[in-house]
């Protein structure tokens, strides 16, 4: 995985350290599962946290709200 940077919505850019890269995954529609990591964190992060099960997920990826240079979140 390589990390090219964070665009705001009008494609100016924004500075967002990866430690402030949040990713989430959750079962739908139950809920049941949801597991966080940190861009930063290694990649044995990343693939520790994709579910075992089969079913649906959702992958949320957020800027943190302690950086002031950008905020949101896509899915």
């Amino acid at each position: 995985m390589e990390f090219v940077g964070v665009f705001t919505a009008d494609g100016g850019s924004a500075i967002v350290p990866e430690s402030d890269i949040q990713f989430t995954i959750t079962d739908l529609p139950s809920e049941d599962y949801s597991a966080t990591c940190l861009l930063s964190d290694e990649i044995d992060s990343l693939e520790g946290i994709l579910p075992n099960e089969e079913g649906m997920y959702s992958l949320t990826i957020a800027v943190l709200d302690c950086n002031e240079e950008y905020t949101g979140s896509s899915q």
